[in-house]
């Protein structure tokens, strides 16, 4: 067996990151790093968790191991070990002629390290495979154990047009109970373009440095925008979002941007305080929008609150954030927006 890092080129393709030139890994740069720093340090911290972050590969090894050397402990009360820290693998079967998962990585949380068999490939055909990284904790180091003889290829991008999405906890994969459940990775399976997970927890709060940070991303397509769970309990979603378009712009003319409100929550059962404040939310990122197309055709509202449709409060693990079930009829949901846009 031959033990491989990642982040060696020749061999593996890691998508989801603007940052993949400097060493370990994150999603954004270290440079851009500094002012969001100033502004948001949550978010800066939270921009080395690996949310959406990919490796995909073909090779005809009959084993694959994986090694994780993670930089904190497993430890949120609301999403398992495996959901926040750990990996899971899907390789591409023939005769469906789509990506299916095959293994995950339980473990104990107490752990740092972690080791992990995935795939016993008997027959030692080609395969090609996907690897999707922790959602909620940052690595030092992902290593891959394949045979000794085994071929690998890297993957090959088909498409350029690259899919941005910017938000919340509920973007960056809280709380599924694994990594390719998180709903920008199912839809990444199903589509050529690559998807870049700007998720960060708690603090989507639409400030310019973070969508100067999101002009980063080479030839984005479609700009997807999800901040209300966050920007939108207290004025920041009025304040910032009209910048937030704006500083976007200034680099991206022609990418669609869709702006969208949130997700059904329990609470909008019977908390009139919170169903006040979302139709609040709703109305304002609507006219906002309406006001914009005047001049720019290419903003979208896309209003999410019926996504979940009947049943809505069975979707989430905490009332707020999705379950498995959720994270599946959201991908759905964001597909057909995609699917829209693509030329």
């Amino acid at each position: 067996m031959k033990t491989y890092n990642i982040k060696e080129d020749r061999y593996f393709t890691i998508l989801g990151s603007i940052a993949l030139k400097e060493d370990g890994l994150k999603r954004i740069p270290s440079n851009e790093l500094k002012q969001l720093e100033l502004v948001n340090p949550r978010a800066a911290f939270l921009s080395h968790n690996t949310a959406g972050m990919q490796v995909r590969f073909k090779t005809n090894s009959k084993k694959i191991s994986v090694k994780v050397k993670l930089k904190g402990l497993s430890d949120m009360n609301n999403m398992s070990s495996l959901g926040q820290s750990g990996v899971d693998i899907y390789v591409y079967h023939k005769e469906l002629k789509e990506y299916v998962f095959q293994k995950a990585t339980p473990y104990e949380r107490h752990l740092l390290e972690y080791e992990y068999d995935l795939i016993n490939n008997v027959k030692g055909e080609f395969y090609e495979y996907i690897l999707n990284l922790p959602l909620y904790n940052s690595v030092h180091e992902v290593f891959l154990v394949l045979d000794e003889d085994a071929v690998i290829i890297p993957f090959t991008k088909n498409d350029n047009n690259n899919i941005v999405f910017y938000g919340t906890s509920i973007v960056q994969g809280g709380t599924v109970s694994r990594a390719g459940l998180l709903y920008s990775n199912m839809i990444s399976r199903k589509l050529d373009n690559e998807i870049f997970n700007f998720g960060f927890s708690g603090v989507a709060f639409l400030e310019k440095e973070m969508a100067h940070i999101l002009t980063k991303v080479e030839n984005p397509k479609i700009l997807i925008i999800d901040a209300q769970p966050n920007a939108g309990v207290d004025f920041r979603l009025r304040d910032n979002l009209e910048g937030f378009i704006e500083e976007f712009r200034k680099v991206h003319k022609d990418t669609k941007i869709l702006v969208c409100s949130r997700i059904s929550y329990a609470l909008d059962l019977m908390d009139e305080a919170v169903i006040k404040q979302n139709q609040f939310n709703r109305n304002f990122m609507e006219n906002l929008v309406n006001k914009l197309r005047v001049n720019d055709k290419n903003i979208f509202y896309v209003d999410g609150y019926e996504v979940f449709g009947d049943h809505f409060y069975e979707y989430t693990v905490d009332g707020i954030h999705p379950n498995d079930l959720g994270a599946k009829k959201l991908a759905n949901f964001y597909l057909d927006q995609i699917l829209k846009h693509l030329d």
